[in-house]
């Protein structure tokens, strides 16, 4: 309740020279919980499709172990702050519409500890802890996306006066893959085809995520057309299955034809003339239609 309170109308003391709560002390001197830790992991495209085991390095507050996080040299003793008598906050009137008001501040000499520290541990300074770069290995699981976050409790910050670590939140980065385009568990990309492979069909090797394969296209594919392998594409994290793996078609116009290839691509286009005849009737009277 007291923190509560404490929130919503700040540590005054009273009205008018009334008494204190005398939270300010109290409060400075609880075990407080260290600060935690944000670390961006960065993992290439395969390596969050089939997990990865990664090392990386944080600097970490620890207590340090010349003074045992008191911030004094060992073997000599904190002294009572004079200016707040060791109770580590100090009153203080304001005049105000109300009146005079007394509030409860945090004593600025002993930032509220209500000791003061005379002689300052060498290795710390005084400041109860010292930076350690440790080594951290985490295991990203099959399937991990950009955002996803790893904990690591009571691995982050010392605490204040006997508090708990805080923990460290390992946040996952994924780099784009040339190639492949991921959409949540769905991997998606695009594969060029001659122009006889689409209107002949033909047996051509795909690229997927365990390797390469031979997949069947149709004769008459179209540019464009998509073609999904089912539960080829990336594992959920969860462990909910997997997504799918689908590649479009795009039929790549030929360049620098040989004379005799044009001839022939020329009798082609002639024996198919009655058949898009017909198909670009129907094309010119919907154009017609749409502006009637």
């Amino acid at each position: 309740m007291e923190d509560i309170f404490e929130s919503i109308f700040g540590n005054f003391g009273g009205f008018g020279g009334f008494g204190g709560f005398g939270s300010s002390a109290r409060n400075s001197n609880r075990p407080r919980k260290g600060e935690d830790i944000e670390f961006y992991l960065d993992l290439d495209f395969f390596e969050a499709v089939n997990g990865v085991e990664k090392e990386f390095f944080v600097n970490v507050k620890t207590v340090c172990n010349n003074c045992s996080g008191s911030g004094a040299k060992p073997g000599t003793k904190k002294v009572t702050c004079k200016k707040c008598n060791g109770r580590g906050s100090i009153r203080v009137q304001r005049q105000s519409f109300f009146g005079t008001v007394v509030s409860e501040e945090l004593c600025n000499e002993c930032n509220g500890t209500g000791e003061i520290v005379e002689e300052k541990c060498e290795k710390c300074k005084g400041k109860k802890y010292v930076l350690v770069r440790k080594k951290f290995t985490v295991k990203a699981p099959k399937g991990v996306n950009t955002n996803n976050i790893m904990t690591l409790k009571g691995q982050g910050n010392c605490g204040e006066n006997g508090g708990p670590n805080g923990d460290v939140y390992v946040i996952f980065k994924v780099k784009s893959h040339e190639l492949f385009v991921r959409n949540g568990n769905n991997v998606f990309y695009e594969l060029p085809i001659s122009f006889t492979e689409a209107t002949l069909g033909a047996e051509v090797e795909i690229p997927t995520l365990e390797g390469k394969e031979k997949y069947t296209i149709p004769e008459g594919t179209e540019t464009g057309t998509e073609f999904t392998l089912k539960d080829r594409g990336i594992s959920d994290v969860n462990g909910y299955g997997k997504g799918n793996l689908t590649f479009r078609v795009k039929i790549i116009t030929p360049k620098n034809l040989t004379d005799r290839q044009k001839e022939l691509l020329r009798e082609f286009s002639n024996e198919r003339e009655e058949h898009l005849t017909e198909h670009k009737k129907n094309f010119f009277e919907k154009v017609k239609e749409l502006f009637e």
